[in-house]
């Protein structure tokens, strides 16, 4: 009984326990239930007891099963364990979502979720521990194991499960039967079943009706049958680990959970034909299809994102990363592992090791810069780690610490602009090679999720292009180089010349994916169409110049070999000086380099690119801006 007091009432005593700032946040029936279902405050039976000893029958470990029933989809393991994320991934991802998007979800989905989280392994005999009651002779099998912990492998919990909208099973109320991994309708209250969905609806503010309502009810007994003064207790922490079992199996599957915090038990009775004094309702969890947050199948594609974590990833500036356990958790979840940037991996080939050694130095500083900027607590920190990196690689480090940035950024759509605030900064200086990052994380992002990350530089956006078809060309190569892959960019007007400046990012890769070998770059680039080469002349013959490799003799074969596409390269070319000169990282590569593909000094082409900046159209016309700039450095190669 409630009773509401209607006024003030005076004259009332007032004990210690009413003005003692410690019990404040007690209601008497919370501190009562906390210190009566612990130790230390009362001297009452408490714990294994059997307290009913002989005179009261344990309950069986599963209900009776059901004459009628729906058997469910059983997942294969070796699927499971070639798909589904780390569990420590699904974790971090794990999210309440009240909104859903597409079709709802489906019989399959709901096998898979409950063979995972719920279902009876095995059956067991013995208590564990060897607590079986003292003089009750044994009664068959009267526990189980399954997919998460009950004290005494009691598992005194039954699911329910509400279906609203569920493709492939009607609506209705139905019982699952752990044991069969299958349901069993339930002809119970159907007006109270309407009556939960609609509570559940308003309880997590879905914005549509619910799909799949899976409501928890304790047999009582089983637990009572074994212990005292704690049954209830662990029904609660009970309700707690399985409720994390559905979430995490549903960022796993890419589903949409909400657990709920409050049910009418009367109205649970009533929908499942059950006794609310032997089996109440405990707790409740919504399902439907996949979620609608900022992006639908981010979170599921970045669970699946290859290359996926190991230890090993873990490599640099252990003092920082210890003490951010969020960077560590981003390390884990998004950082390749450093295998990725070698030959093997790759199937590169090189004309001898120590191009080879250039080359997959590289792709090493590219991860420790993406590793920086993952596991980054503050821009200055960052910015500190990356000053550190050898002068001739560290625009690589800002390459790839740009990358994970714009990562964090895409995957974050509210909040910090990690980017933009890195460009602010120290990264003002790289800003050729951190628009290129920008796109590298463009290709490992779904596009939807690109206008978040775009530059909106209104000239050098188009590099984020030039990174885009870099890591296609990389990651991809039988589709993008030898299969000549060429993909369409929405929203980036004009879609011809977006192909084009991708090209340009390919063209680089050819330098690393023929090993620097200026020979197999020119017969790759030859294979090509005659309107794709001039771009990939002016990505290679940058790469030549930034990432370097060759000697002067063999540059100087790159100037023949390029043939008509030579005011191309030289154009890459004075781009590799700018970029350098600005960050203040030239090299006595840089300068071989631009010599032999423009004939002039570093500063001296990277003053072609400013020159060619003056009198550019404030407006971007049919033909883009970056494009007429670049046009106006090639003709002064031509």
């Amino acid at each position: 009984m409630v009773v509401q007091a209607q006024g003030p009432v005076e004259n009332l005593p007032v004990f210690a326990e009413d003005t003692d700032p410690a019990l404040v946040g007690w209601s008497p029936a919370d501190l009562m239930f906390h210190t009566f279902s612990t130790l230390g405050r009362h001297d009452h039976n408490f714990g294994v007891t059997y307290p009913a000893g002989t005179t009261r029958p344990v309950e069986p470990v599963v209900k009776p099963q059901a004459s009628r029933y729906i058997p469910l989809h059983a997942p294969r393991w070796e699927d499971l364990r070639r798909s589904d994320p780390p569990v420590v991934v699904a974790m971090e991802l794990r999210r309440s979502a009240r909104r859903y998007a597409g079709s709802p979800i489906t019989a399959a989905q709901l096998g898979d979720l409950l063979y995972r989280t719920a279902r009876v392994r095995s059956l067991i005999t013995a208590a564990p521990g060897g607590q079986d009651p003292p003089d009750v002779p044994p009664r068959g099998t009267p526990y189980s194991n399954r997919p998460y912990p009950s004290g005494g492998a009691c598992y005194e919990l039954e699911l329910y499960l509400t279906v609203g909208s569920c493709t492939g099973l009607a609506n209705g109320v139905y019982h699952y039967d752990p044991l069969g991994h299958r349901l069993e309708p339930v002809s119970a209250d159907r007006a109270a079943a309407d009556e939960l969905l609609n509570a559940a609806c308003m309880t997590a503010a879905l914005d549509s009706p619910a799909q799949v309502l899976i409501s928890m009810t304790a047999r009582f007994r089983r637990l009572s049958w074994r212990y005292e003064g704690l049954a209830y207790r662990l029904v609660l922490m009970h309700v707690g680990v399985l409720m994390q079992n559905l979430y995490i199996a549903c960022a796993a599957m890419g589903l949409a959970p909400c657990a709920l915090d409050a049910v009418d038990i009367d109205v649970a009775a009533r929908a499942f034909g059950a006794d609310w004094r032997t089996e109440p309702c405990v707790g409740q969890f919504l399902v439907g299809g996949q979620p609608d947050v900022n992006g639908a199948h981010l979170s599921r594609m970045l669970l699946t994102m290859r290359p996926l974590l190991d230890d090993v990833h873990l490599r640099c500036h252990d003092d920082l990363m210890e003490t951010n356990w969020a960077g560590r958790l981003r390390c884990r979840i998004f950082l390749p592992d450093q295998s990725e940037a070698t030959f093997a991996k790759r199937g590169f080939t090189a004309p001898d090791a120590a191009r080879q050694t250039n080359i997959e130095k590289v792709g090493s500083i590219f991860l420790e810069g993406f590793e920086y900027g993952m596991a980054g607590l503050s821009l200055s920190a960052i910015e500190s780690s990356l000053e550190t990196v050898e002068p001739a690689f560290r625009g690589f480090a800002y390459e790839g610490c740009t990358m994970a940035l714009a990562v964090r950024d895409g995957i974050r759509p509210s909040g910090r602009h990690w980017v933009r605030d890195l460009l602010a900064s120290r990264g003002a200086n790289h800003v050729y090679m951190a628009y290129i990052g920008v796109g590298w994380a463009m290709a490992r992002l779904p596009r939807l999720r690109w206008r978040a990350i775009e530059p909106h530089d209104p000239l050098l956006r188009w590099l984020a292009l030039d990174g885009y078809g870099f890591h296609q060309a990389y990651f991809r190569t039988q589709q993008y180089v030898w299969n000549q892959r060429q993909d369409r960019f929405p929203g980036w007007e004009p879609h011809w010349y977006a192909s084009r400046v991708a090209d340009q990012g390919m063209g680089r890769a050819l330098w690393f994916v023929n090993g620097s070998d200026v020979q197999r770059v020119a017969s790759t680039i030859e294979a090509f169409p005659q309107s794709r080469r001039g771009d990939l002349w002016s990505g290679a013959a940058l790469a030549s110049v930034y990432a370097g490799g060759a000697d002067a003799g063999e540059l100087s074969d790159m100037v023949r070999l390029a043939g008509p596409y030579r005011a191309h390269a030289a154009q890459g070319a004075a781009f590799a000086a700018k970029a350098r000169l600005l960050a203040g990282l030239v090299t006595p590569g840089t300068e071989l380099g631009v010599k032999v593909h423009c004939d002039m000094s570093v500063e001296e082409a990277a003053a072609v690119t400013d020159e060619a900046l003056d009198g550019l159209p404030s407006d971007e016309g049919d033909t883009p801006r970056f494009e007429i700039w670049r046009e106006r450095i090639r003709s002064r190669f031509e």
